[in-house]
């Protein structure tokens, strides 16, 4: 273990006051897309309202080198960010399109290594041509791919990192499958990475850093010494009031979920979330995936579970708008993007008790339940779900979440991360 939790470039600080030249280094950037990519999106506009936002990314669409959705959105908008693009040859973007599947995506991590060597190359030109204040490497927050901008001259800094976690195995229904053994092999990635000298030169050479869940905060600490404030990596936009959906006895409460239909998201809990729960709960369950045939078979048997399949943004809002309370059954999950959208409609969270769902909810506003054991993690998420149809719970729960929410918003989570630039 590193001898120090204290940054190696403590002194080190920004040069300038007021507005500074911040240079943010965020692979997936759009308008359009969740995730990810909302995050660099969302936060990089939060920023730039007080420093001078320099972003190199490589990617707005879901494909290395695809940058379709931000092009059509500069020919008709301004953007405030000077988004740089980094781009990829034709045949790095050839084969990311083999490793949007598995087993190929396990191997996604070494192309984008090779993203973050040329990323450097442009930030290392930028920087020399006129120096930044500060250089951000905002993502992935994944904590396999820390680039290699913590080299500049600048006070750099890192975060959230997330990935440092590991899946609950017990909670993979289906033992023989494939994700299973994904889930295994990520397992055991994650341990075998504080061994390498990539991630330990960084982690070290970082002057600040900052992480997406406790488990990564604990991670970091227990093999490198290093030590950060959590940081959520998806927030939302401002909204006042208490929402005026009220449950009356007797009527429907109406759940709703959102993700790809996979087993990281845990689809065969979703089922038997939905199988078990009162008779007048609806399940409203939006995206595609793998699962899919899975899914629409258990509605096929079982009426309270709606499959609405992949939803344009627009048609989501207006699910979450109907909703009263939104469903995460993720085995892992830094945040995701589903939720906060669920939190500026007025929808009540259920979800587990892992990673970034553990450091920004709590059950004033969200119902939380364990994710230890299967039996255990179904009854405990079906009875927090009846206890919303009592519709005392349900209005004081979303009291509490109107005034929790101004602190994830974007705004606030900017904030904490201009408190790591100081």
């Amino acid at each position: 273990m590193i001898a120090t939790s204290v940054a190696p470039s403590a002194e080190k600080k920004p040069c300038a006051s007021g507005r500074l030249r911040v240079l943010i280094i965020a692979y997936a950037y759009s308008p359009s897309k969740g995730s990810e990519y909302r995050h660099a999106w969302e936060l990089s506009r939060e920023l730039a309202q007080h420093h001078n936002v320099t972003l190199l990314f490589g990617d707005s669409d879901g494909l290395m080198g695809s940058f379709s959705s931000y092009d059509r959105f500069v020919a008709a908008n301004e953007d405030p960010v000077q988004a740089i693009k980094v781009r990829s040859s034709a045949t790095e973007m050839a084969i990311a399109r083999l490793m949007l599947r598995m087993p190929f995506s396990l191997f996604f991590a070494f192309l984008l290594r090779r993203w973050h060597h040329r990323a450097f190359r442009v930030a290392a030109a930028l920087h020399t041509d006129r120096a930044f204040d500060v250089v951000h490497q905002l993502g992935p927050i994944g904590f396999r791919n820390p680039g290699y901008c913590w080299k500049l001259d600048a006070l750099t800094y890192w975060g959230p990192i997330g990935g440092a976690q590991y899946v609950n195995l017990r909670m993979v229904r289906r033992k023989l499958s494939l994700y299973f053994f994904e889930a295994l092999l990520r397992n055991i990635d994650v341990w075998l990475k504080r061994f390498s000298p990539y991630v330990r030169t960084a982690a070290r050479k970082f002057d600040r850093v900052s992480f997406a869940t406790p488990e990564n905060q604990t991670y970091f600490m227990r093999y490198f010494g290093r030590f950060g404030e959590i940081i959520s990596d998806q927030g939302l936009h401002p909204r006042s009031g208490v929402d005026p959906r009220t449950v009356v006895p007797d009527a429907r409460l109406v759940v709703a979920w959102g993700g790809t239909l996979n087993a990281r998201k845990n689809v065969d809990l979703l089922i038997a979330i939905a199988e078990r729960s009162p008779q007048n709960v609806a399940f409203r369950v939006m995206g595609d995936g793998p699962m899919r045939n899975v899914l629409e078979r258990a509605a096929k048997a079982n009426s309270k579970i709606t499959v609405l399949g992949q939803l344009a943004r627009q048609e989501v809002q207006e699910v979450l708008g109907d909703a009263d309370a939104i469903l995460l059954t993720s085995l892992s999950e830094a945040n995701t993007a589903i939720l906060f959208e669920g939190l500026e409609n007025g929808c009540v969270p259920i979800a587990p008790k892992i990673n970034g769902f553990a450091a920004c909810l709590n059950d004033s506003f969200a119902v939380t339940y364990p994710n230890d054991t299967w039996e255990e993690t179904v009854a405990a998420a079906v009875g927090g779900i009846a206890q919303l149809l009592d519709p005392d719970v349900l209005a004081q729960k979303r009291g509490h979440l109107a005034s929790a929410r101004e602190s994830l918003t974007w705004r606030a989570l900017a904030i904490k991360h201009m408190r790591c630039y100081a």
